[in-house]
């Protein structure tokens, strides 16, 4: 049962509308029927129903604007974020990430491969245009000096190799820093 009025929805038990007062009718709910219009189209781009994602990072300026103007030629809306540090240009995320909707994710990345003579067959072939990290994120992978750059352990290096631990003081530094704050 329906109301002609407001379109609200009833069991086959009830006749009149609560909110309107009108007899219901028997019939389909509205926009369900074959000649009813499609539903809108979503916009690419549209945060709550094709919201954006990371598609590229990295720290080379100049790529990002050649994927910038591949995304442009292609027709493929895009964001960039862009990080700083401006106090001790330290970076612990990439300079550049760019993000696209997810709808046009792939249609995105077959056109950077091709722009960019890219195996279509590879996924990660975008990533790839990044360079390479210097140091891998896990302290596990730092390696150690060569062994000709590294002293040899039998050379005599100034120092306990414990050294600088807080149980080594001396009674006579104490005392003399405290006659120093004492001025």
């Amino acid at each position: 049962m329906i109301c002609p009025k407001c379109e609200a929805e009833y069991r086959d038990d009830f006749s009149v509308c609560a909110d309107c007062g009108v007899p219901l009718v028997h019939g389909e709910p509205p926009g369900t029927h074959a000649l009813a219009p499609p539903a809108p189209e979503v916009t690419p781009g549209d945060p709550e129903k094709d919201p954006f994602c990371s598609f590229w990072r990295g720290e080379d300026p100049r790529l990002h604007l050649e994927l910038c103007d591949v995304l442009d030629q292609a027709g493929i809306p895009h964001k960039t974020v862009q990080r700083r540090d401006h106090l001790f240009h330290l970076r612990n995320f990439p300079a550049f990430e760019l993000g696209v909707p997810f709808s046009l994710f792939e249609r995105a990345g077959l056109a950077v491969k091709e722009a960019f003579d890219l195996d279509p067959a590879e996924p990660d072939a975008v990533e790839s245009l990044a360079a390479p990290k210097l140091l891998r994120d896990s302290p596990a992978a730092i390696h150690k000096l060569l062994p000709m750059l590294s002293p040899p352990e039998s050379e005599a290096i100034p120092g306990s190799p414990d050294a600088g631990g807080a149980a080594e003081s001396f009674a006579e530094d104490a005392s003399a820093e405290d006659e120093h704050r004492a001025r």
